[in-house]
């Protein structure tokens, strides 16, 4: 059975590629490094779910108890979608952008190319 937890985060995950589908047409995005290297990355849920994962979930749940934590990220998760959930807020495309980034900087880092 699916939690509320994982439903909003997949929603949010697919509001964010069907977005990036109909503004762009493929799921692809140029990220610019804080080096000022520009990289493409092909992005999909499985990538998205996982960052989403590692780079906030687990810092949310190391600053809150469980149930908190769960309660700040579905509160999060939702307020970066408009009421119908079919497009992101601004709060929700600046987080998924920020979160795209983080995710290309850590590629980038752990390639070697420094």
């Amino acid at each position: 059975m699916t939690s509320i937890l994982e439903n909003n985060r997949n929603c949010l995950v697919a509001t964010t590629i069907n977005s990036m589908l109909m503004k762009n047409g493929h799921k692809f995005c140029t990220v610019k490094l804080s080096n000022g290297e520009s990289v493409r990355l092909q992005i999909n849920e499985t990538k998205l779910i996982g960052a989403l994962v590692h780079f906030f979930e687990t810092a949310v749940y190391a600053d809150y108890p469980r149930d908190k934590a769960e309660g700040e990220i579905r509160g999060h998760y939702q307020n970066c979608l408009n009421t119908n959930k079919d497009r992101l807020t601004s709060v929700g495309v600046e987080f998924m952008s920020g979160l795209i980034e983080n995710v290309a900087e850590e590629a980038f880092a752990s390639s070697g190319d420094k």
